[in-house]
């Protein structure tokens, strides 16, 4: 009946640690991890048509999420469903398909490429490497973290 009325409706568990990675806010979504460990299935669970939490971040160029998804163990060479190509692969695809926003998407990279990120990881099922997808800066970097 909150709802009904406008009122605040309790987030369940595993929404609100979803919120907390997509914000990028470590502490709260550590402490959700603590009350309820099962919720790290949902670090691999993949979302919609394929990819995880750290592929939709990686993609949207949202640093503070993938640096914290990365902080509680997410899979940074976990190859989607769909595209078969990991987070590496979906930062590089975004950059250029995504929004405009090269220096983040840099930063993700190299914060991808220090949790272990591998190249041939990101290599997608219709054999494109990384560098052959995003905007001439972030190829760039993708080249020169490989």
């Amino acid at each position: 009946w909150r709802a009904q009325r406008g009122g605040p409706v309790p987030l369940t568990a595993e929404d609100e640690f979803i919120a907390a990675c997509r914000k990028g806010d470590e502490p709260r979504a550590t402490q959700c991890l603590r009350d309820n460990p099962s919720l790290k299935g949902e670090l691999t669970k993949e979302i919609g048509f394929a990819g995880t939490m750290l592929h939709w971040a990686a993609w949207t160029g949202n640093i503070a999420a993938v640096r914290t998804l990365i902080a509680l163990g997410a899979d940074v060479n976990h190859r989607d469903r769909e595209h078969g190509a990991s987070p590496l692969g979906w930062a590089g695809h975004g950059s250029c398909n995504c929004r405009t926003a090269d220096d983040d998407y840099c930063a993700v990279i190299n914060l991808l490429r220090a949790a272990g990120a591998t190249r041939e990881a990101s290599i997608n099922r219709y054999n494109e490497p990384p560098e052959s997808m995003p905007t001439p800066k972030v190829a760039e970097c993708l080249t020169q973290s490989l």
